[in-house]
């Protein structure tokens, strides 16, 4: 038996929790009104994001390697379903990389809650930061509407082949 496929299951599946958890965390940070509840929610979105780097971008380049996959029907739609995917995954590693950014070129290290720090490489850098910090939030923003657009378009493709191989 190939444990391939229920490593893949488990891995997407981690990875929506981590997604999820992120996007949650960070629009609690839209719902602060006092100013040290906005700074904690802040630095916890950071602390998970922190920690959960490696699966935020070991898993979406484990899917790029290993999607691939033989049509079993439409190929357009199939193709359609991969590409769909490889942007959903692209979209979290983009994240990934631009949530550190957007804390250094604020001027700041990298706090992971108490457990340590990870310092500034770059230094204090404004004229980028408002862009990144902008588009790190555009982009968390849409990643749901892309996931559910890329989830309707694979669901899509396999009813489509269903249909074709009765």
């Amino acid at each position: 038996m190939n444990a391939f496929p229920i490593f893949r299951f488990v891995l997407l599946a981690l990875l929506v929790a981590a997604c999820a958890w992120l996007f949650l965390t960070g629009e609690a940070i839209h719902a602060q009104s006092e100013r040290a509840a906005l700074i904690a929610a802040i630095w916890r979105h950071v602390g998970y994001g922190a920690i959960l780097t490696p699966l935020l971008i070991g898993a979406p380049l484990t899917f790029f390697w290993s999607a691939r996959g033989r049509p079993g029907g439409n190929a357009f739609l199939h193709i359609a379903a991969l590409w769909a995917m490889r942007v959903v995954m692209a979209a979290v590693i983009v994240l990934a990389v631009t949530g550190p950014l957007v804390v250094w070129t604020h001027g700041s290290d990298l706090k992971v809650f108490d457990w340590f720090v990870i310092a500034n490489p770059i230094g204090k850098r404004e004229a980028i930061h408002a862009a990144l910090e902008s588009g790190h939030g555009a982009l968390a923003e849409a990643l749901p509407w892309i996931s559910g657009l890329t989830a309707a378009i694979a669901l899509f493709t396999a009813m489509a082949n269903n249909t074709r191989s009765r």
